[in-house]
């Protein structure tokens, strides 16, 4: 399969990455703004089909596209785990705060599946992973 893992850098992104690279007949492509520790699990040679990509969600473009399609000519799974929480009390969070939360933990994932909407089959799944956060 052809699976996409956002935010898999670290935490719950991370050990889903590892899950699905037990399985070698799984392509991953992993989003992270911080890919060293997905680096390591390919020198590891944990999945020889692990590609990870240094990117921010808070600025998809085309690029993303292309790197993408250097990979992948169709996806199987995208799973939408990148999330941004600034831990303050409300009353003191901002407006530029919540703008920063509401652009990654919302609109960074209706821009990756519309940028992504050509490589999907109807047999494709998204998954969007959310916190109480």
């Amino acid at each position: 399969m052809n699976i996409i893992i956002t935010g898999a850098g670290k935490g719950i992104g991370f050990e889903t990455v590892k899950a699905f690279s037990k399985d070698p007949n799984n392509n991953i492509i992993t989003i992270s703004r911080n890919i060293d520790q997905l680096k390591n699990l390919e020198i590891l040679g944990e999945n020889t089909f692990l590609f990870p990509i240094s990117y921010d969600l808070s600025d998809i473009n085309f690029d993303l596209k292309e790197r993408i399609g250097s990979h992948f000519n169709k996806i199987d799974i995208l799973i939408n785990n990148a999330g941004l929480l600034i831990n303050k009390p409300f009353d003191d969070l901002t407006d530029n705060d919540f703008d920063q939360m509401f652009n990654i933990n919302v609109k960074s994932v209706f821009k990756l599946i519309n940028l992504l909407l050509p490589f999907f089959q109807p047999e494709s799944h998204i998954v969007n992973i959310s916190s109480m956060g």
